[in-house]
């Protein structure tokens, strides 16, 4: 019982109706469309979310601010949703090295070797902008909760047809975001990692012919196949697909005529999709289970064109059977792989900030212009500059009736609501220049700040090791898989400074270990040790007889790996002994040397300083 619901949870289920390839293709597009639906919540909240960010006023929000003459929008979402983005990344990546080898044999933890990985993947990520997809992964991590990437293998090259020459480019691994709306899966998998997934993306006629160009066999010929299919309903959608019955040289009427109530994203009816010359590819990756067969088939990878074709069907191309595509969500939802955002839970105080601050608008403007009130007679003449005189009987008076004014407590409300907003986004709030009320120690302001950012380690931990980890070791799997490799990296002399370059090739690459990120654990790490270190040392200093049982060498040793000056290689045990000296002999030697220079003017013979000085004859002549 337990194994059947574990393949109805994590598998593809192909019953009787769907044995033939093109009828598997039409199943794999109907779980698109159902896990599709099943994240409509999450799809809607998520374009909510984009609004705000993107508002000027309230107009462009769902939070239209009915029965106010104002429509301010005030941009707190947007304020913390840029405030997360510029710690974040600094939080992952404090410093150059922010990760590291762990070997796990002793080849493996060698420090040459190790360096030689480390530098490997140092310069693969310069060169191929890992940098700017981290940026793109956080944008989607922070405004929908959920962000995708997949790693892959590049070995770019042009041709120069006159010079008869090839330019080599990119080679090596890269890591690629994936749109969080171009992707679907089974919801309430055991795991992301285990879920069936299906990717969606486009592509051109030309795309696919120049890619037909690099499959080898035996997918080749399938490949040529299925692309002459495409080309042949686009024809008669060119020729005949005006309306009136499909009258086809190519797929049947009775076909064709089912997926013509079909619609597609972004093209509308099938046969407009068919005109605008584009190829919708959904890609399939995980197990497929027949349950009128009893076959199981598992860690595949499908690839259907047009929701119909099947043009690849062969196993997942990875050493443990799973694509190299990575999740991470910033809020765990219960029972579901779709996560929340730090953004979606603030959305209701948003809208209640909005009102204030329209509310608010509005009283103020009814202060200015405030409502009257006429009793008895009362004439109304209006002056040249467009003001009001009153004339008004014995009996009669004018009255004008002001708001309340405690609806200027409205202020107060909405700093609240904001403050508020901050501290649950689990914001940085001391490091980005917020802090707390009352005089504190310089202890008690590092313990708020620590307490203060658990919430915000917590989550850069999380992004770590379910995103960054799996990445990292993808991106050299995916270059061993690549056979043989040579290339040449770049390197940085500890002592110097200087940049070297060494050869890796793929050999260098087959150690046992792994990477981890260590960035935000380090920096984390790093900052507490260090405070840490700085307050023994006062109650130390204060205390002589301790201070004898810390030796200041040990003491200068953990500074310089707390404050990350290791590779600088600053330490040295005496080194300023040695520098007074090297300084006293310098200054031996100077003083020594103008001695010398002065004596020398001092011998100098008395004509010839006479000369030096005497009055230069020909000054006066015309």
């Amino acid at each position: 019982m337990v194994g059947e619901a574990y393949v109805a949870l994590d598998s593809l289920e192909i019953n009787n109706l769907y044995q033939e390839a093109d009828e598997a293709a039409a199943h794999i597009y109907n779980n698109w469309v159902l896990w599709y639906q099943a994240r409509s919540v999450w799809q809607a909240v998520c374009t909510e979310v984009t609004q705000y960010l993107e508002a000027t006023d309230t107009k462009g929000t769902t939070n239209v601010s009915s029965g106010f003459s104002h429509t301010t929008n005030r941009p707190k979402l947007a304020q913390i949703y840029d405030n997360l983005m510029a710690n974040y990344k600094p939080g992952l990546m404090p410093t150059r090295d922010w990760m590291s080898w762990e070997g796990e044999d002793l080849d493996a933890v060698n420090i040459t070797n190790r360096k030689l990985i480390e530098g490997f993947l140092k310069t693969k990520h310069r060169i191929s902008g890992f940098s700017r997809v981290i940026d793109e992964l956080l944008d989607d991590w922070i405004r929908c909760g959920n962000c995708f990437v997949g790693v892959e293998y590049e070995n770019n090259f042009s041709l120069d047809t006159k010079r008869a020459k090839i330019t080599r480019g990119y080679k090596g691994p890269k890591a690629f975001r994936i749109d969080p709306l171009d992707i679907v899966f089974n919801p309430t998998s055991t795991s992301f990692e285990n879920a069936p997934k299906i990717l969606r993306s486009t592509y051109g006629l030309a795309d696919l012919e120049r890619k037909a160009a690099t499959i080898g066999e035996p997918h080749k010929q399938k490949y040529l196949k299925t692309l002459q299919k495409l080309k042949e309903d686009r024809t008669w959608a060119y020729s005949n697909g005006q309306g009136g019955p499909m009258t086809l040289k190519g797929p049947g009427t009775e076909e064709l005529n089912k997926y013509y109530q079909y619609t597609y994203s972004g093209f509308g009816s099938y046969v407009q999709y068919l005109q605008s010359s584009m190829i919708e590819i959904l890609e399939f990756y995980g197990d497929m289970y027949n349950s009128a067969t009893g076959e199981y088939e598992p860690d595949r990878h499908v690839v259907i064109a047009d929701r119909r074709y099947v043009v690849l069907n062969e196993p997942t191309p990875t050493w443990n059977g799973k694509p190299h595509i990575y999740h991470v969500g910033w809020r765990k939802r219960y029972n579901n792989l779709w996560a929340m955002g730090p953004l979606e839970g603030l959305l209701g105080m948003q809208y209640r900030i909005n009102h204030l601050e329209n509310l608010k608008a509005d009283a103020f403007d009814q202060m200015v212009d405030a409502d009257t009130v006429l009793i008895g007679d009362v004439e109304i003449d209006y002056t040249e500059s467009g003001s009001k005189e009153y004339t008004v009987s014995e009996q009669g008076d004018v009255k004008r009736i002001p708001p309340d004014t405690t609806i200027l407590s409205a202020d107060m409300q909405i700093a609240e609501l904001e403050s508020a907003m901050d501290l649950f986004a689990g914001s940085p709030r001391e490091a980005a220049g917020f802090r707390t009320p009352g005089e504190k120690t310089k202890f008690e302001v590092s313990q708020l700040m620590t307490a203060g950012g658990k919430i915000f380690q917590h989550k850069l931990e999380r992004f770590e090791e379910y995103l960054l980890e799996p990445v990292l070791n993808a991106e050299i799997e995916v270059t061993r898989q690549a056979g043989e490799y040579q290339d040449t990296i770049e390197l940085l002399d500890p002592e110097t400074g200087v940049k070297l370059f060494e050869t890796i090739t793929a050999d260098d690459l087959y150690m046992n270990g792994k990477f981890i990120p260590v960035g935000a654990r380090h920096y984390s790490k790093q900052q507490q040790l260090a405070q840490d270190a700085r307050d023994l040392m006062g109650i130390v200093i204060q205390d002589q007889e301790m201070l004898q049982h810390f030796p200041s060498a040990k003491m200068a040793q953990l500074f310089e790996e707390l404050m990350g000056f290791d590779r600088y290689q600053l330490y040295q045990k005496f080194g300023r002994i040695y520098e007074r000296a090297d300084a006293q002999r310098i200054q031996s030697v100077a003083i020594k040397q103008l001695e010398d220079e002065e004596d020398a003017q001092v011998q100098e013979p008395e004509s010839i300083r006479n000369v030096e000085n005497s009055p230069d004859p020909f000054e006066n002549l015309p």
